[in-house]
């Protein structure tokens, strides 16, 4: 996959991360629910059997957040916090394979349903070696740096 391409599909998971979030809008004339409470407690709990390895969680049936076999299984996405369900501010451009984040996405939909996540930052343009993923020696890496360095 080109470097475009690479960040065509980062772009697109950036942004299909911060709509998830987004809920259904009550149609013109009909008056808007409520968004449900959540108490600072409900907000924090983890998952059930959770766990994080480095910065990545995981949970059964997690694939590798950064074993690869070559380039195109790699890309740069955000990562969640602690808890999965809202974004790490300080995890965003984050390279992992492309099967751990499509799996996150479809963990956060069974999983965080009843979370309210805090607004994320404004985007920032990243160093462009940021938004290229690769496979060096088997792991997902950035192409910033000498390779394998770049993470």
């Amino acid at each position: 996959m080109t470097r475009h391409g690479n960040l065509r599909v980062a772009c697109a998971l950036v942004l299909l991360a911060l709509v998830s979030g987004c809920r259904e809008h009550a149609r013109p004339g009909e008056p808007v629910p409520p968004a449900p409470h959540h108490d600072a407690t409900s907000i924090r709990q983890p998952a059930p059997a959770t766990r994080m390895e480095g910065t990545f969680l995981m949970a059964e049936g997690a694939p590798s957040p950064l074993a690869c076999t070559q380039d195109a299984e790699c890309i740069v996405n955000s990562l969640p916090d602690a808890q999965g369900c809202c974004l790490d501010t300080s995890k965003v451009w984050v390279p992992q394979t492309t099967a751990y984040s499509y799996w996150h996405a479809q963990w956060q939909q069974r999983n965080c349903a009843d979370t309210t996540c805090p607004p994320p930052p404004l985007p920032y343009p990243p160093e462009e070696c940021r938004t290229a993923a690769r496979c060096v020696d088997g792991r997902c890496t950035d192409s910033c740096g000498p390779a394998g360095d770049g993470d």
